[in-house]
C-alpha cells in the first residue's frame, strides 16, 4: 500500500515551512491638546491599530484609551478639574459646568481624526483609510463592495448584518443576495 510506504519515508523527510501571512499589531500613542472655547485638555492616548481582516484596504483600532494630563481654562491650570466642576454645580452653575465638559466620546473621536497622520501609521499603512473615521453609510458600502468580491464574507456574521440594519421586517438577517440587491444601483 502506498500510504504505508509514504509513512515509512516520513522519518527522513525534510521539514519545510511556508508563510501564509504576516501581520503586525502596533500600539500607537501620543499626546494631544483638545480645545473647546477657553477650555484645553492635554491628554495621552494609546491603542492598537491593524489592517482589517475582511476589509483588507482599511485599518481599524482596538483598545483605544486616554488619560488626562492637565486641564486649563484660558491658560490657567486647574489642579483638580472634577472638584472645580463640582464646585460650579454646588453653586448652582450647572450650565457653566456642562459647557466645560468634553465627553469621552468626543475625545476618542478627536483621537481617531489624528491617527491617520501619526508618523508610524503612515509608515505602516501608507494612505489606508481608518475605518473608524468613515460615516456609517461609507462603512456599509465598504462591506457591500467586499461582498461583491467575495459573497461568502458575511455568511455567518449575524452581528455585522444586524449592526448595519441588514435584516427584514421579521428581524431575520438578509442573505448576501438580498443585501447586494439593495445596492445594485450603487
Amino acid at each position: 500500500m502506498e500510504i504505508f510506504k509514504s509513512l515509512s519515508e516520513i522519518k527522513d523527510a525534510k521539514v519545510t515551512t511556508s508563510v501564509v501571512s504576516e501581520n503586525v499589531y502596533p500600539d500607537i500613542n501620543g499626546e494631544l491638546v483638545i480645545k473647546k472655547g477657553i477650555l484645553s485638555i492635554s491628554i495621552n492616548y494609546w491603542g492598537r491599530v491593524s489592517k482589517m481582516r475582511i476589509l483588507k484596504d482599511y485599518v481599524t483600532t482596538e483598545d483605544f484609551d486616554f488619560e488626562t494630563n492637565n486641564t486649563t481654562i484660558e491658560g490657567m491650570v486647574i489642579d483638580n478639574f472634577s472638584k472645580f466642576r463640582q464646585g460650579l454645580l454646588d453653586h448652582g452653575m450647572q450650565s457653566v459646568a456642562d459647557s466645560l465638559t468634553i465627553s469621552d466620546d468626543e475625545i476618542l473621536s478627536e483621537i481617531t481624526k489624528v491617527i491617520p497622520n501619526h508618523k508610524f501609521y503612515k509608515l505602516l499603512f501608507a494612505d489606508a483609510p481608518l475605518f473608524d473615521n468613515l460615516t456609517f453609510e461609507e462603512q456599509k458600502l465598504a462591506y457591500v463592495n467586499a461582498i461583491r468580491e467575495d459573497n461568502t464574507i458575511l455568511d455567518r456574521n449575524e452581528w455585522l448584518k444586524r449592526k448595519y440594519g441588514w435584516v427584514n421586517e421579521d428581524d431575520q438577517s438578509l442573505t448576501t443576495e438580498e443585501i447586494l440587491e439593495l445596492y445594485k444601483t450603487i
